[in-house]
């Protein structure tokens, strides 16, 4: 038996930011659709380079990645409780799974109960 309509993400927007659901009305807007696992991912990673353009005041290279090192980005429409934080491998330490179902047709978080929008309701085929 498999699991329908079920899906992890790293990358999914945090349902009780206001932020989202105006990117997600912009979305709609433009696109006709909600946006994807892949536009908030791409959606994040340019707001995270902007914040770091700013809070370095540089857009050299060198000068950013220090910057995403030594810095905490609060300013991010990620479903996780915490900011974004990046260790020395590039990697988001605060990141959290989310558990994601197909609700008619719209991907809803149905776990964890932080940013549950759902009862999670797995079906079987």
């Amino acid at each position: 038996r498999n699991l329908v309509n079920v899906m992890d993400a790293n990358y999914w927007g945090n349902p009780r930011n206001p932020a989202v659901q105006n990117f997600k009305n912009r979305s709609h807007r433009t696109y006709g659709s909600m946006p994807s696992n892949d536009a908030y991912q791409a959606y994040s990673v340019i707001q995270v380079l902007k914040d770091a353009i700013i809070a370095c005041n540089s857009t050299d290279q060198h000068a950013i990645s220090t910057c995403l090192h030594r810095n905490e980005l609060h300013n991010h429409l990620l479903a996780q409780r915490r900011p974004i934080r990046f260790d020395q491998r590039g990697q988001n330490i605060h990141s959290e799974t989310v558990l994601l179902q197909v609700s008619n047709p719209v991907p809803k978080i149905a776990y964890p109960p932080f940013f549950s929008e759902m009862e999670p309701f797995f079906g079987f085929d």
